[in-house]
């Protein structure tokens, strides 16, 4: 069986660029934990956000995060309350005073692929027809990235190949994850040829 390679690793340094930008000689392990305590109390705090991606980048003593998300309003809140908060709370995690959190508003959150699967993910927790979801998505994706050349298509042999794959447990949805995660950046790239990749 071949190897299977994670596709944002797959990428990195080709097309996308890294999630942490920062270096450390000293206290390496340690950085990489309290990135992992950032992204993690951020999307714990922000489920309703629709987050996509959180970029963590240190120069010298200063800490700057960037949080993608489709939904800014949710994130900031009254006046900046619930942004003022969060900074605080990222204070407390990092111990720097002068982490700064920058909210980034996603364009097109129907041609981001972690927001797709996280759609898909939270309709299968719902209890939602698999089969509908995924068509749903694909329908979303078809009609926002006509002008990309995105080309994905819904037929019944993807969608028997879907119930193959991922059977009807809601629970396991991380091989779907990972086949809409092929979605992102594949502009050339057909819906059978996706599946392959799983």
């Amino acid at each position: 069986m071949g190897q299977k390679v994670n596709p944002y690793g797959f990428r990195l340094g080709v097309t996308t660029d890294w999630k942490s930008r920062w270096f450390a000689e000293r206290g390496y392990a340690d950085l990489v934990i309290e990135d992992w305590k950032i992204r993690s109390y951020l999307m714990g705090q922000l489920e309703r956000a629709a987050v996509s991606r959180i970029e963590i980048e240190r120069t010298g003593d200063r800490l700057r995060i960037d949080l993608h998300t489709a939904r800014p309003g949710i994130v900031i809140g009254r006046r900046g309350a619930e942004a003022e908060r969060l900074r605080q709370e990222l204070a407390k995690i990092t111990g720097n005073v002068k982490a700064s959190l920058n909210i980034q508003e996603i364009r097109q959150p129907e041609l981001d692929a972690a927001l797709i699967a996280q759609g898909i993910a939270d309709q299968l927790a719902g209890r939602v027809s698999f089969r509908r979801a995924m068509k749903r998505a694909l329908q979303t994706v078809q009609k926002a990235a006509v002008a990309l050349g995105v080309d994905a298509a819904s037929t019944a042999e993807d969608l028997a190949r879907l119930k193959t794959a991922f059977g009807i447990n809601v629970t396991d949805v991380d091989r779907l994850t990972n086949a809409i995660v092929a979605l992102d950046s594949a502009s050339s790239a057909t819906f059978p040829e996706i599946l392959d990749f799983m």
